[in-house]
């Protein structure tokens, strides 16, 4: 008996890590012991929006930032250096806790929750 897949509003505006589980209702535990973090994170559905609602002043993370905690906060570890040593994000994976505007030393980056019904939507909250 097959079960159905988690509900998702159209595909071209949804996102979800490859590693989904196949069926609605997650196991609480498999053979392995409980379920891992990734497994949860890979139920999570990603509305995109077009723009970020994470912006970064480059000059002051450049010029005032050395410690970059950006880069090692995020649980889903969407902050990385480009080749000019710039601080990007990968805002489509936000997970939306907000723990990189807590840790900004410098206040670079300006966060704000995404537009209504956009961002991402936890199946296990």
């Amino acid at each position: 008996m097959s079960e159905p897949a988690p509900a998702s509003d159209t595909a071209s505006d949804t996102a979800s890590p490859t590693n989904a589980p196949a069926s609605s209702d997650a196991p609480a535990s498999d053979a392995n012991g409980p379920m891992k973090i990734e497994a949860k994170l890979g139920w999570n559905v990603f509305k995109l929006d077009q723009e970020s609602h994470i912006e970064i002043d480059t000059a002051v993370c450049r010029e005032r930032c050395d410690i970059k905690p950006c880069l090692h906060i995020c649980p889903a570890d969407l902050y990385t250096l480009d080749q000019e040593g710039n601080v990007k994000v990968d805002f489509e994976g936000c997970l939306e806790c907000g723990s990189c505007l807590i840790v900004c030393p410098e206040g670079a980056l300006t966060w704000k929750y995404p537009k209504a019904s956009q961002g991402v939507m936890y199946k296990f909250c």
